[in-house]
């Protein structure tokens, strides 16, 4: 088996336990993660944090996002352009969000504040499955792959329920890793 299929396999069974997990469980393991963020240095001293807004089977960021703007720090989220490149922009208020590709909340049309990836201090990283050296894979589309190297200053954290955590993940070249994985049972310092 080649890596990109060792990949999807991966991918398929992480995706297929995290599916596994009720309404509840996703609500409350959340709750769990999050709280344990809110403890970790990296977010307490992050000036702008890049995060995602969560789609239902992923770990919920809102509350995340509703600590971070009560805080006053810079938040970014995502946006995909035309040309399939992912940049961070800045999102000023929940009210501001708007479903967009593949069904993604984003920051609407005509509020789109680009923000240098050199500012971000933080990014929250989604994924299908990490291992606890902070190898990860993401949905297969590349995109926090190819944006990260550009965010040369900031600590990475990778969010995700403990049964997406897996022994081994075959990287390529371009795969980028995390320094930390807060799950709903421990937070892992990556080696």
């Amino acid at each position: 088996m080649d890596i990109r299929e060792e990949k999807r396999v991966i991918r398929r069974e992480a995706l297929a336990a995290r599916r596994s997990l009720t309404a509840d469980e996703r609500h409350d393991f959340s709750k769990r993660i999050q709280k344990q963020l809110f403890d970790q240095d990296e977010y307490l001293t992050a000036k702008c944090v890049f995060l995602y807004a969560a789609m239902e089977e992923e770990v919920h960021t809102n509350a995340i996002i509703s600590d971070l703007l009560g805080a006053g720090k810079m938040v970014c989220l995502p946006y995909v352009d035309e040309e399939r490149n992912m940049v961070a922009v800045r999102l000023h208020s929940i009210v501001d969000l708007v479903e967009g590709k593949f069904g993604i909340l984003t920051v609407g049309d005509g509020l789109r504040e680009v923000v240098d990836p050199e500012k971000i201090s933080l990014v929250l990283v989604p994924g299908a499955a990490f291992t606890r050296m902070g190898d990860r894979i993401g949905m297969g589309g590349g995109f926090f792959d190819d944006y990260l190297p550009k965010a040369t200053h900031a600590h990475r954290i990778g969010l995700t329920y403990s049964c997406q955590l897996v022994d081994h993940i075959p990287m390529e070249e371009n795969d980028c890793t995390v320094e930390k994985i807060i799950t709903e049972n421990e937070v892992i310092e990556c080696v």
